[in-house]
């Protein structure tokens, strides 16, 4: 694995912990883990009623992992 690649993981991760901590503070947990089942939770919901070309759109804009 190249240090380019390495970078994009980083990005991907920091960027995803952002997340994390801004639902964290947004439900009024201080649990990670708490916020992040609330995250993964609402994206199977958003995976299971959207269609594929709307899921395509939202997976574009979402980080990679």
């Amino acid at each position: 694995m190249g240090i380019n690649s390495q970078t994009v993981f980083d990005q991907t991760i920091q960027k995803s912990l952002v997340w994390i901590d801004e639902l964290a503070a947004l439900l009024g947990v201080s649990a990670t883990h708490e916020a992040y089942s609330a995250l993964r939770i609402g994206m199977h919901a958003l995976r299971d009623r959207l269609t594929a070309e709307e899921t395509a759109d939202l997976a574009a804009q979402l980080p990679m992992l």
